[in-house]
């Protein structure tokens, strides 16, 4: 299609050819009066269009004959990695040569794509295991696989093999007794000096009995020992109160399982431990001892029990929660996880790289359901199994970190331990742990924090602070009940690591020692600030006072400039808030447009209006509109959601979308193979700054041609028209060169950057500096 652009010619071969053929899209900057000079009067130039338009139409219709025909023979291979030269090549020979051959035998040379790489090793398989099962101990049996190890004879307690191990839901042992069943999910090594029972191991899990009365044993291997020493169980402790429900037979309950080590074995730490119900039984379990003793002693930790938001969307959220516990002095999130939206499981990745979390896979053992979606509601309809699997985790975490940090805090991802009078948890801790020396000169077992609603509907009289981003939640909740909860109840606690036993949500259970005596700290030193769209179902009656008697408190304020700063960084590597840049950026080139006047012929700083009749005649905004419009059906396949606030609504007007064939937006994006454009891998991408680049390059390329395909089905452009194409041509191509040259995804640096550029050098992006015609290949 060939048509007159004052000083533009555009020539767009819009056909489905191979992606060599198609990039030839040119942009060629001419000179008017040349070309009259050449074509000469009107008539015969109106001729020549006719007659380009006529062959362009020969082209077409040929090339489509190829393209169906090719339909109807079977290809071997497609891929948008092979080279699209090479296949054009192929598809020739393979035309020329159907008179002489039969057709199918140019199949028998065709090798299909496979993936060939080779077999791993076995080694490398078992490091895999081990990172999938850490309480599998893989090295240990690696070490000892070949030698006979047993106890007293070759069918006495005979080190188990782990292909003989009884497993459970991917991450549990299991140990069938005559007298109830045992799921054991992790062992410990506890040397803890306030424990009675001196060095033990501990083992986490369940059984489906209600205090068990079956007498089991413990073999432990060490190393450099082929023998197992064998012990009985101390205690089972059990991590639940009966008076909370499901105290029943058959339902599985959290315990804690105590074996001392002998004497003659204190120096030494177990390699594993098996659980057997009779000494010489071979074991179907054998879990590795968790043993981590850090040189140095870090500050606090925070557990988060199994993640279950299959349909919930909390990633944004997630991202502000985290940033802020950082910001207080957490120095690692240790989170389990069931079933998580996508888009959480991109944002606890991202941290897991960078080492401020740590994320462990979770499943429910024996007949609980594990498929997502039926567990979801499983855990919704079950409330008190529900709480008795989240046991597990807490208590696995406290283990795990038991030399590690001098406090554990047990938090939901809607909970925020927030110090009042200091700004963070050891500056916090520094002040109580004098007040409760004076109040009783003994160490606590935790030290508890009362619990205040900031809920959902407690917000601004105008809806959002403006001075704040909107998507942070908790920036933007600052109305809280004027009331807390009552003392020692949904409090939540740091806990001391050297006296707690067992722990549960809000305190611990068990304790070494003394007992578990916990401090109760002055609301005016901290409080746990509760995010949540309503209270507890205990508390429905009065969640209405909570709500009518509120009251604001911006303490968390004191850390917005910190904490916007962190969330927008981190939401920027993700790319979740790309496409509110350019939004932005876009509004504020509107605006400009909107307010200036056009005083020269020249292009302006910053792009102008000719005149009223020239905003009349062209809808100009639309073009932004379909980048917009781009950018949504991007992030609806990459199961990203975007709100437009009401300031950002001025693209909304859907009337240019009438200009374009219906075709081009139907929810498959067929727009994007109209112009045959790679667009396939674009969701793998999300994580990633080269992908953010790519996509935005790739909707810049589609603006550009929409306003071209565009302008070419008006008969008589006027100078208005061409004008304002310029200026959106040139609009988009700073952004383009900036974010490659700059990789910036901030919306104020891209403003300050169109408002320095006092005159925009194409020579940047253009191969030649000389040769000075507008390809659209060099610009993109």
């Amino acid at each position: 299609i060939w048509f007159d652009h004052s000083n533009v010619v555009l020539c767009v071969q819009k056909t489905r050819l191979p992606e060599a053929m198609i990039n030839s899209i040119i942009i060629m900057r001419t000179n008017k009066s040349r070309m009259a000079a050449f074509i000469g009067i009107g008539v015969l130039r109106h001729m020549l269009y006719r007659l380009i338009f006529w062959a362009a139409i020969l082209l077409c219709l040929s090339q489509l004959l190829i393209t169906l025909w090719r339909s109807d023979r079977p290809m071997a291979m497609k891929s948008s990695n092979i080279n699209t030269r090479m296949i054009l090549q192929n598809m020739i020979d393979f035309h020329s040569a159907r008179t002489t051959t039969p057709p199918y035998e140019s199949l028998l040379t065709v090798e299909p794509w496979v993936d060939k790489l080779s077999v791993q090793s076995e080694q490398l398989i078992m490091d895999q295991v081990q990172k999938r099962l850490p309480n599998l101990p893989v090295s240990y049996w690696n070490q000892n696989k070949n030698k006979a190890m047993y106890y007293k004879n070759e069918s006495c307690a005979k080190f188990p093999s782990i292909y003989e191990l009884e497993f459970n839901n991917v991450y549990w042992q299991s140990l069938q007794t005559s007298n109830g069943s045992f799921h054991l999910y992790s062992a410990y090594y506890d040397v803890r000096k306030l424990s009675r029972i001196g060095p033990a191991v501990r083992i986490l899990g369940m059984i489906n009995r209600i205090e068990p009365t079956v007498k089991t044993h413990c073999q432990f291997w060490f190393d450099d020992h082929r023998q197992p020493v064998i012990v009985k169980i101390m205690e089972y402790k059990y991590i639940w109160y009966k008076k909370w429900g499901n105290y029943k037979q058959g339902i599985f309950q959290p315990y804690l399982i105590a074996c001392q080590i002998p004497k003659s074995h204190h120096h030494a730490v177990p390699a594993s431990v098996s659980l057997v119900e009779n000494v010489c039984d071979k074991a179907t379990n054998n879990l590795r001892v968790v043993y981590n003793r850090p040189a140095v002693k870090k500050g606090f930790a925070v557990c988060v029990k199994g993640l279950d938001f299959l349909y919930e969307d909390l990633s944004v959220r997630l991202v502000e929660w985290i940033e802020l516990l950082h910001i207080l002095g957490a120095d690692k999130i240790f989170f389990y996880q069931l079933q998580v939206h996508p888009n959480i499981s991109k944002v606890l990745d991202h941290y897991e790289s960078v080492g401020r979390v740590h994320v462990t896979p979770l499943t429910l053992p024996g007949g609980q359901p594990n498929v997502p979606g039926f567990q979801h509601l499983y855990l919704t309809k079950k409330v008190n199994h529900k709480r008795q699997n989240e046991l597990i985790p807490y208590n696995d975490c406290l283990y795990r970190n038991l030399y590690s940090y001098e406090y554990i805090a047990l938090l939901d991802i809607d909970e925020v331990i927030m110090p009042i009078q200091t700004r963070t948890w050891k500056e916090l801790m520094d002040t109580v742990m004098v007040k409760a020396l004076a109040a009783r000169n003994e160490t606590r077992a935790s030290y508890n924090v009362r619990n205040v609603y900031f809920l959902d509907d407690l917000i601004h009289t105008h809806g959002w602070f403006k001075t704040m981003p909107k998507y942070m939640h908790m920036l933007q909740h600052v109305y809280r009940s004027k009331n807390y909860t009552k003392p020692n109840q949904y409090v939540k606690c740091f806990h001391n690591p050297e006296r707690a036993l067992t722990l549960h949500n809000h305190f611990p259970l068990a304790c070494l020692s003394q007992g578990c005596t916990s401090y109760a700290m002055d609301t005016a030193d901290a409080h746990l600030q509760h995010y949540r769209a309503d209270c507890v179902k205990t508390l429905k009656k009065t969640c209405t006072e909570f709500r009518q008697n509120s009251v604001i408190d911006t303490t968390i304020w004191r850390y917005k400039r910190d904490l916007i700063s962190r969330v927008s960084n981190t939401l920027s590597s993700l790319a979740r808030v790309l496409p509110w840049i350019i939004i932005k950026t876009l509004t504020f080139i509107h605006r400009r447009l909107n307010k200036s006047t056009y005083a020269a012929k020249r292009l302006d700083p910053i792009p102008r209006v000719q005149s009223r009749k020239f905003r009349i005649n062209v809808n100009f905004i639309s073009y932004f509109q379909v980048l917009e419009f781009i950018y949504v059906s991007y992030a609806k396949r990459a199961s990203t959601r975007i709100e437009v606030p009401k300031q950002y609504k001025w693209f909304q007007n859907i009337n240019f979308y009438k200009q374009i064939p219906t075709s081009y937006f139907c929810e498959d994006l067929y727009f994007f193979e109209t112009y045959n454009i790679e667009f396939t891998s674009l969701r793998s991408h999300i994580v990633h700054d080269v992908g953010i680049l790519k996509v935005f390059l790739t909707l810049c390329q589609l603006l550009i041609v929409v306003l071209f395909t565009t302008t070419a089905k008006e008969r008589n452009p006027t100078k208005d028209n061409q004008f304002i194409h310029i200026i959106i041509l040139r609009t988009a191509t700073i952004l383009i060169v900036y974010y490659t040259h700059n990789c910036v995804t901030s919306y104020h640096k891209i403003k300050k950057f169109i408002n320095k550029c006092t005159k925009f050098n194409y020579n940047i992006i253009l191969k030649s500096k000389e040769n000075k015609h507008y390809r659209l290949i060099d610009i993109i």
